[in-house]
């Protein structure tokens, strides 16, 4: 099984030919919502997936979906009859991306306790939560000098942070392929009602949102007992609202702790699930 990330909590898993994205979002740089860039980073990849599976309707998960994924868009090297993409997703998602133009027959709505079967992938739903925001967090944010170096472009990701709510809809995926199971975080946080299966194969672990997420993410990986952790989300996609995080704390406690391998994921990274990925792992523990 082939694993890609592309950017904050932007992923693709492929096996047989068949193709799965998850939260296509490539960031947003000042200036590009007054004028979009021709064409985005893994743009021309994310195009050709079919099968669209969204964790919530926050914009940094669901910005470029109408760009990338329109039925009306033609996509490049699609015939007439071909196949068009299906985005798998909870109902707040789905109504924020009706207002900005998507077709309803382009949705399949799911939530927690959906099961669906797409080639040689399972994918399983259950219910997850959003990471929250603590103060310190937003203390440094605000301070920062970078803060208001671009205006304009901040109080147009303030308003699109309003108007792409979540509403408590937050899946949690697991995949099953191959005889693995990939489970699948969009935000770093998890749902104290609920018994996540343990000992996956792989984790993909968003690491952004707290100022102590070194020491607050140990308390997800002790609740899922994965056997392998990949690090996605901790990127600077948006700035100022966001900034590169320093995973080497976390990789270290993990290790030190559990004894599980973990790293960071690297943009445009391919990991082969099984093979290369444990090899890769173990050297970088």
């Amino acid at each position: 099984m082939k694993l890609i990330w592309y950017g904050t909590a932007s992923l693709m898993l492929e096996e047989e030919g068949v193709g799965l994205a998850f939260d296509p979002f490539m960031g947003i740089r000042p200036g590009e919502l007054k004028k979009p860039p021709e064409i985005l980073p893994y743009e021309k990849e994310l195009r050709c997936m079919r099968n669209i599976f969204i964790t919530h309707g926050h914009f940094d998960h669901i910005y470029h979906l109408p760009r990338l994924y329109a039925k009306n868009r033609r996509q490049e090297g699609e015939s007439s009859h071909e196949e068009r993409p299906i985005i798998y997703c909870t109902e707040t998602p789905k109504k924020t991306l009706l207002r900005r133009g998507m077709p309803e027959m382009q949705f399949r709505e799911i939530q927690p306790g959906t099961e669906v079967a797409i080639g040689p992938f399972t994918v399983r739903c259950l219910q997850g939560r959003h990471c929250r925001f603590d103060f310190p967090l937003i203390l440094r944010t605000v301070c920062s000098r970078r803060f208001f170096r671009h205006p304009g472009h901040l109080l147009r990701l303030l308003y699109l942070n309003m108007t792409y709510p979540e509403n408590k809809e937050i899946l949690f995926y697991e995949v099953i392929c191959a005889g693995k199971r990939v489970q699948i975080m969009g935000s770093m946080n998890l749902d104290q009602n609920v018994s996540y299966p343990t000992g996956a194969d792989l984790l993909i672990l968003p690491l952004q949102g707290r100022s102590d997420a070194d020491t607050y993410a140990l308390n997800l990986v002790r609740r899922l007992q994965p056997k392998k952790i990949l690090l996605d989300h901790y990127d600077n996609t948006f700035e100022p609202l966001t900034g590169e995080v320093d995973v080497s704390g976390f990789v270290r406690n993990v290790w030190e702790e559990f004894h599980i391998p973990c790293r960071p994921l690297r943009k445009g990274e391919t990991v082969y699930e099984g093979t290369e990925a444990e090899k890769t792992l173990g050297r970088q523990a």
